[in-house]
Order: structure tokens, then C-alpha cells, then sequence
């Protein structure tokens, strides 16, 4: 699959790897493709289409973390 969509968010809460990997594991259940950098408490989101913000923080507060800031475009 090719995600050409891109976009980098801080997030917070995560205290260890396997908090990022539970993280990791409920967006790719959703349309997206997530990559969780633990050691900058970075997730990178990959779409096919448009990202929905707001659809991206609901999943990350679901998982008990709080989406911080957009890094990147």
C-alpha cells in the first residue's frame, strides 16, 4: 500500500515502547498508517487521502495520550 499523505504530531502520555506499540497498533485498525518514534514522543500518520485531525486525536485519546502539535505538513 502506498500512503502518500504525511503528516508528523507530538504526542503525549506515551512512558514506554509498549505504549507507543498499542498506540501504533489501533491506527492501523483505522484507514491510516501510524509510526511512533518513542524516543522524540513523535507519531508520523500516513494516508491514501485526506488526514482527519480530529479523527487522529479522538484515536489518540482513546488510547489515553494527547495529540500536542503539528510538526510537519
Amino acid at each position: 500500500k502506498t500512503y502518500p499523505i504525511q503528516k508528523t504530531y507530538k504526542v503525549e502520555g506515551m512512558t514506554c515502547e509498549n505504549c507507543a506499540a498499542i498506540l501504533e497498533r489501533r491506527l492501523n485498525k483505522s484507514s491510516y498508517k501510524g509510526i511512533i518514534d518513542f524516543k522524540n514522543h513523535t507519531l508520523t500518520v500516513y494516508s491514501k487521502e485526506t488526514i482527519n485531525l480530529q479523527e487522529i486525536q479522538e484515536i489518540v485519546e482513546n488510547a489515553g495520550y494527547s495529540l500536542i502539535t503539528l510538526f510537519s505538513k
